[in-house]
């Protein structure tokens, strides 16, 4: 397993006057990964880095900056599906 530490949140925010309720996955690579993920997220600057589980895309979000701390976020308004992710790459 790459990640050093991966954890599940439930974020509730306000979206045009509804209350939303939604599971995110946070986590962090191995320090031995973050030279990689750093470079990776550099070249990927101004463009989208996809995390596909069961071959569909989940979230593609841009790269704003090279990412050195090893974080990263995986979101989707399914929070079974978050729940299904969380639970294989625990398993890893």
């Amino acid at each position: 397993m790459d990640f050093e530490r991966i954890t599940i949140i439930r974020d509730t925010f306000i979206l045009n006057g509804d209350t939303v309720i939604q599971s995110l996955i946070q986590g962090r690579v191995k320090p031995e990964k973050r030279q990689q993920w750093a470079d990776g997220t550099e070249r990927l600057i101004g463009k989208r880095l996809g995390f596909v589980y069961n071959d569909s895309v989940i979230t593609a979000p841009q790269i704003n900056a090279r990412i050195e701390s090893g974080a990263f976020q995986i979101t989707s308004p399914d929070t079974i599906l978050i729940k299904n992710i969380y639970n294989s790459i625990k398993q890893q």
